[in-house]
């Protein structure tokens, strides 16, 4: 064997076999008790994207020209959602067996739109819950002047 043959059949067998990681199942669940404690967020979200938006000019678009802003035409809309949102919660966490602490997004959907409180906030009609991409939980509505 030459010296030639020798370097390239040592060459031939030069391989790693990569350790590969194992895999980590997730779970895309709801844990219920971290969903209750952002609920307080809500209206602190709300009304912040309201200030946002305040410098529209809201009489160029047919409502009241004595609303000047968004946050005066939505008065009080982000602690009323903040409401909705916390009592339809209670409500299906009421109905949950004991020791359940996480459900799937489509579930909790689906509880929280059954338990919708009977007496609604007085600016807020017709609310649904659902789940675009089955990762983000949203509540759509119509809201009424207040």
């Amino acid at each position: 064997m030459t010296k030639n043959n020798y370097k390239k059949r040592i060459g031939e067998f030069n391989y790693k076999i990569e350790s590969l990681e194992p895999r980590m199942m997730m779970n895309a669940d709801v844990v219920l008790d971290d969903f209750g404690d952002n609920i307080s967020n809500v209206s602190t979200t709300v009304e912040s994207a309201l200030n946002e938006v305040d410098d529209l000019r809201l009489s160029g678009l047919g409502l009241n020209e004595s609303l000047d802003s968004a946050s005066a035409y939505f008065s009080g809309v982000g602690s009323n959602i903040r409401s909705l949102v916390s009592t339809a919660f209670e409500n299906y966490r009421d109905a949950l067996p004991d020791g359940t602490t996480s459900v799937p997004l489509a579930v909790l959907v689906s509880g929280l739109n059954t338990n919708l409180p009977g007496q609604l906030p007085s600016n807020i009609e017709n609310p649904v819950f659902s789940a675009s991409d089955n990762d983000t939980l949203k509540l759509n509505f119509n809201t009424l002047a207040a």
